[in-house]
């Protein structure tokens, strides 16, 4: 049985009550971190409280983690709002990066705020109204994937629709908070969303962000060009897999206070990555190559380069819709 959350102002949960103790982790080396939970009830969702200066739908808090102007809807001035950039996987700072055509698309962001973790997705709607689709949520732990009920990721949580850039079309804004504990419990977590036809249960798009902790620090993985660094480098020495590369944006919870002193800032942590191996949707990353890179309104962990060696999952979207 699916839980699912549908693009309404208050969702609930499919099928009988049950009531189990909550959300329980147990983490023993090599095997997955097992998530107990149970549908509670209305889920609510209420209207963004947070500032959003230039009323794009992305509060100035996440345009900030995301290298944008809080001051302008359209940072590229290329007739797209950022957050429908956003959500259509075109880079809002490059006026020559314009979105794909697309019915419905789904991305993934995340940002601290005020002693939480919000997760932001971000939904573009096309003609659809929202009542049209619904929202699965879930996360991979341990290798594994596994389906969370929304009532957890949505017991705190904002709503927003906004205007697209072709008439008629829409962009909506789903947040939703989880404690950073979520993340310091396990090290690193891959949250997914899927949007589904809400009559059918079609699968139409998906998204995943990667969230990890390091010395008390949440970070969220992300993929250049995104965050305006030029990604270099081809295959691997001796290997046929092409390189990737990725950053560490830290994003703690309770602001810059959160970051150790000894973190160099105007810096981020980058790193170039080459798939190791891949199977059921999780691709495993090892790290080849990380340092410390200028330009960045963030912090670079003094370590970043230890990392070299180290190894991570992630999800692979396109299968989570059956690509």
């Amino acid at each position: 049985m699916k839980n699912k959350l549908r693009a309404h102002a208050v969702a609930r949960t499919e099928g009988p009550s049950r009531v189990f103790a909550g959300l329980v982790f147990i983490a023993t080396l090599g095997a997955l971190l097992l998530l107990l939970l149970s549908p509670n009830g209305a889920v609510q969702a209420s209207q963004i409280i947070h500032t959003d200066t230039d009323g794009d739908g992305l509060v100035d808090a996440q345009e900030q983690v995301l290298s944008l102007n809080q001051n302008n809807a359209d940072t590229d001035g290329d007739g797209y709002s950022d957050l429908e950039e956003l959500a259509r996987h075109s880079e809002p700072t490059m006026v020559h990066s314009t979105p794909m055509p697309s019915t419905v698309d789904l991305a993934l962001s995340a940002r601290g705020d005020s002693g939480r973790l919000v997760v932001v997705y971000a939904i573009y709607l096309g003609d659809r109204e929202p009542s049209d689709i619904q929202l699965s949520m879930g996360v991979l732990l341990g290798g594994r994937i596994g389906q969370v009920p929304p009532w957890y990721f949505m017991r705190e949580a904002w709503m927003s629709l906004h205007p697209g850039h072709e008439p008629g079309t829409s962009v909506m804004v789903v947040e939703a908070s989880l404690p950073p504990n979520f993340v310091h419990a396990i090290g690193n977590v891959s949250i997914y969303g899927i949007v589904e036809d809400a009559q059918t249960g079609t699968s139409l798009a998906a998204d995943v962000v990667d969230l990890g902790s390091q010395s008390g620090v949440v970070f969220m993985r992300s993929m250049p060009p995104i965050r305006s660094v030029t990604q270099t480098g081809g295959g691997a020495a001796g290997g046929s897999q092409p390189l990737s590369g990725s950053v560490y944006l830290p994003i703690p919870p309770g602001g810059d206070g959160d970051i150790p002193m000894s973190w160099v800032p105007g810096e981020v942590c980058y790193q170039k990555t080459q798939v190791v191996g891949a199977g059921g949707g999780v691709i495993t990353h090892e790290v080849v190559e990380a340092e410390c890179r200028e330009g960045w309104d963030a912090y670079c962990k003094t370590d970043c380069s230890s990392s070299i060696g180290s190894t991570y999952d992630t999800l692979d979207p396109a299968v989570l819709i059956g690509g």
